[in-house]
């Protein structure tokens, strides 16, 4: 009896006993704050991944079908497989694709193995996620000026300009959040433009009609040539569209000489010191009667339009021909963005909301402008050009930024000064220099996604 007491009175074993009983729901809370942890990590990584994922392919255009849906998924699954991988080196799923004008959402998740929380019976945990890219708010006119000139059609140099403007397009025009948003014009360019010969273009009140392109000869060749101007001569019904640069005739200050600026009075106000002036001749375009050799099919200027289909068309029929005159393209690109006549699409420069980005391209050097002829050697040529455009790109930074790109020849100099910014390393963000025409969808992917300021939402 009194073993038996004793026995029933023993407490020094209970402590051993209460933590044998209490171990399991222990190990299994500490064990859970472990699985937790590596779940919030792993959130982490495929957070990470899919932010990454989304900003990576923002610039895909809006699926028009089932067909493109399902590609555009096939690159979101293995995009984000490449990124990110469980533990256990399962891919992720996406769950969920959202592509709406000027956002672009994904929905993915993964499940992860447990590691202490499987004595409870929970073998798995499941991680979601989502990431969304959004454009600014602020509305965007952009103008390509690029270059058409003969050597454009070596190194497939034209195919490949073509495929990326067309792409440039594609990704401008999915970011526009409402109508209107983003606006688009196109400079093609040799040593002059074109325009339709429409009777509107026939009759329109800034263009000069008298310029001729006069050449001396010899043996039956012709030897050396320059243009003069003979309005009295001049035949509208024979005119094939092209322009020259301005005349050279604001004597106060060269920067604002006509042929390198829209502008025409300085000292006006802002909204009305761009364009031309009926009653000064000197401040109208200069039509030329033939066109310089090879470039009368040169493509027609598109103005700033909303019409991105037309704007691919019109890219399309680009025919690389006829010399290079870098200045007319960086100027008729001012004219595009001015909101004053000959081209009055755009909003005056300096509006609030409202980006205006100048894109000039390309591959060669200055080689011929209205003021140049045969007299010159081609380096006193390059140099007379190359010092009106450094003008021209002078004031062109004063509508916005101005993005450069050289393909594979050119003045690198040149056309890096021509870029937005003060410094180098500024101007190495908006300068790029192209050394396999393949690269250029590449840069001009690269400066849509600037332009349109990508930011991860919530």
């Amino acid at each position: 009896m009194d073993f038996l007491r004793r026995f029933r009175d023993e407490t020094s074993g209970n402590i051993l006993i209460m933590f044998a009983l209490m171990l399991l729901p222990i190990l299994s809370v500490v064990g859970a704050a472990v699985d937790y942890t590596v779940k919030a990590q792993e959130a982490t990584r495929l957070q990470t991944a899919l932010d990454n994922v989304v900003l990576a392919l923002a610039h895909e255009p809006m699926a028009k079908d089932d067909a493109e849906l399902n590609a555009l998924k096939v690159k979101v699954n293995k995009f984000l497989s490449d990124n990110y991988k469980t533990p256990s080196g399962a891919s992720p799923t996406v769950t969920k694709i959202t592509r709406e004008r000027g956002s672009f959402s994904i929905e993915a998740s993964a499940t992860i193995d447990t590691s202490f929380m499987k004595v409870a019976d929970i073998k798995t945990m499941d991680i979601s996620v989502s990431s969304t890219a959004v454009w600014g708010s602020s509305k965007v006119e952009v103008v390509m000026a690029l270059d058409n000139t003969g050597s454009m059609a070596s190194s497939n140099k034209m195919t490949e300009l073509k495929k990326a403007a067309k792409n440039m397009i594609d990704i401008l025009a999915a970011s526009a959040y409402e109508d209107g948003a983003v606006k688009i014009g196109i400079v093609p360019f040799a040593t002059s433009v074109r325009v339709p010969t429409t009777t509107t273009y026939k009759a329109a009140d800034w263009i000069r009609f008298d310029q001729f392109r006069v050449c001396s000869y010899r043996n039956g060749r012709e030897d050396k040539c320059w243009f003069e101007s003979h309005p009295d001569k001049f035949k509208k019904s024979n005119w094939q569209g092209c322009i020259l640069d301005r005349d050279q005739s604001y004597q106060s200050d060269s920067n604002y000489a006509y042929d390198v600026m829209d502008i025409i009075n300085p000292t006006a106000a802002a909204a009305s010191h761009h364009g031309y002036d009926t009653a000064d001749t000197t401040t109208l375009y200069p039509a030329v009667q033939s066109c310089p050799p090879s470039e009368s099919a040169l493509k027609t200027v598109v103005p700033l339009t909303t019409d991105f289909a037309g704007l691919k068309t019109a890219i399309d029929e680009m025919t690389p021909a006829g010399n290079t005159n870098v200045t007319i393209g960086v100027v008729w690109a001012q004219a595009l963005l001015s909101s004053a006549k000959p081209f009055d699409q755009g909003v005056p420069p300096g509006t609030e909301g409202v980006q205006k980005i100048m894109i000039v391209l390309t591959d060669g050097e200055n080689t011929r402008n209205r003021f140049t002829d045969d007299n010159d050697d081609s380096n006193e040529k390059a140099e007379k050009i190359d010092a009106r455009t450094k003008l021209a790109c002078q004031n062109a930074k004063t509508f916005g930024t101005v993005f450069t790109v050289r393909v594979i020849d050119g003045n690198q100099g040149l056309l890096k000064d021509c870029a937005t910014g003060t410094t180098d390393a500024e101007k190495s963000q908006y300068y790029s220099n192209v050394t396999n025409s393949a690269q250029l969808t590449k840069v001009f992917q690269g400066i849509a996604n600037e332009i349109n300021k990508l930011r991860l939402g919530s």
